[in-house]
């Protein structure tokens, strides 16, 4: 066996074994970890006295931190890769 080849026997036992173990130690840290959910957003404004209502044509970055309490939900939402509920907890 040349060592090219027993380099990527090698590399290929690395990705199988130690890559799902870094996963899951990361997903449990993350579900006691405060959640921030971010995205972007066109927002219009309206004035009241005139009754217009005009696009402000710049997107706006919103970003909000979940409490931890909605971190296992959403997480287990997203492993289950049920996306509807992962959207309710975050409008939650």
């Amino acid at each position: 066996m040349t060592s090219k080849r027993i380099e990527e026997k090698l590399a290929n036992e690395v990705r199988a074994v130690a890559r799902p173990n870094v996963q899951k130690k990361v997903a449990q840290q993350a579900i006691t970890a405060p959640v921030k959910v971010s995205g972007k957003a066109e927002f219009g404004y309206s004035n009241s006295h005139s009754g217009t209502h005009t696009l402000d044509p710049r997107m706006r970055h919103i970003a909000e931190n979940l409490s931890p309490h909605y971190a296992t939900p959403l997480w287990q939402a997203l492993e289950d890769g049920d996306e509807q509920e992962a959207q309710r907890i975050v409008r939650e």
